[in-house]
């Protein structure tokens, strides 16, 4: 499986988003080759399932895994909702919900990592 492995990242949600676009996913890959081999969790909602491309190396150190709290970030607001073609007062309540917290939340105890932990408490998700 080309060196990566998959673990589900439960979102519960019936939407099909990306964490990055194609383009970033393949110059993530080409910045990180020879550093370890890649690893993929799947995001995965109440239907489609989408795999999460992240590599050890996104977990050495707190601002790696900061990084990688703010692509999941990402990837649970479209989840929940989020596009720039929806009014902006609907943007901000999906950025305040607490589907957008679950389940980034729910991500990061997939991947289960003690500095990527630390990383999400910095990150000041809605309560």
């Amino acid at each position: 499986m080309n060196g990566f492995s998959c673990r589900p990242i439960g979102l519960g949600v019936a939407a099909l988003l990306m964490l990055a676009p194609m383009a970033a996913m393949a110059q993530d890959e080409m910045a990180q080759e020879g550093v370890a081999p890649q690893e993929r969790v799947t995001v995965e909602g109440a239907v489609q399932k989408v795999p999460v491309r992240y590599f050890r190396a996104d977990l050495a150190t707190e601002a790696r895994a900061r990084i990688l709290v703010r692509r999941l970030d990402r990837a649970a607001l479209e989840a929940c909702g989020d596009s720039t073609a929806i009014a902006e007062d609907l943007r901000r309540v999906i950025a305040r919900s607490a589907c957008r917290r679950d389940a980034v939340m729910r991500a990061v105890g997939d991947v289960n990592d003690p500095t990527l932990y630390r990383a999400v408490n910095d990150f000041g998700l809605p309560q």
